[in-house]
């Protein structure tokens, strides 16, 4: 009797933390004023690495992704990409069923199944899983608030991506969004 009640209490308090931390996360993610990260990336691929960091601005339903190279944005009807070096803006439709890591860091889980979380060094851990590309995740998060601190994405032993976030201050507002691109080639995908 007193082992069925501690397993009882086991998977009650264990089914109130993955539910918390990732709740945690949703209600950082989705606050109404938005949030602004900073992203360092880190991709290994079969053996090659590439880095790079950028700005990471999410507020409603759009996000935006910028650094010296490219500013992506993404709505639920579109994706403009604005590649500065070739000085071109492409416009395209999302797929319904593609998930990206700015999904994923603004909380748009739709494919995405979360799996467990636990305490990991001083902050939640949620685990997930993405079907469609057999991509095992790990998200961390603050413990307090639920800000994302960290992401890793494993596809097979051959491929690893990691984001390190560290956050800005909210107060820097969506200035910096604005980018002139009046003399920019124009290319259209969506149909």
């Amino acid at each position: 009797m007193i082992l069925k009640r501690i397993l009882l209490i086991f998977l009650v308090k264990s089914l109130y933390s993955q539910n918390t931390a990732f709740v945690n996360f949703q209600n950082y993610v989705k606050d109404p004023e938005g949030f602004r990260i900073n992203i360092n990336y880190i991709q290994e691929y079969y053996g090659e690495k590439f880095e790079s960091s950028g700005l990471f601005f999410c507020k409603d339903d759009s996000y935006t992704f910028d650094n010296i190279y490219q500013r992506i944005t993404y709505t639920d009807s579109s994706i403009t990409t604005i590649n500065k070096n070739t000085k071109q803006v492409i416009y395209d439709s999302p797929s319904l069923d593609d998930v990206t890591i700015f999904d994923i860091l603004a909380g748009k889980m739709k494919n995405v199944q979360i799996k467990d979380s636990f305490i990991d060094k001083k902050s939640n851990c949620i685990t997930f899983f993405i079907d469609k590309w057999d991509i095992q995740g790990k998200l961390w998060t603050n413990i307090i608030n639920g800000a994302p601190k960290r992401i890793i994405l494993n596809q097979g032993e051959e491929i690893k991506v990691e984001i390190i976030i560290s956050l800005l201050d909210n107060s820097i507002g969506t200035d910096l969004l604005y980018y002139d691109i009046k003399n920019y080639e124009i290319i259209d995908l969506r149909e």
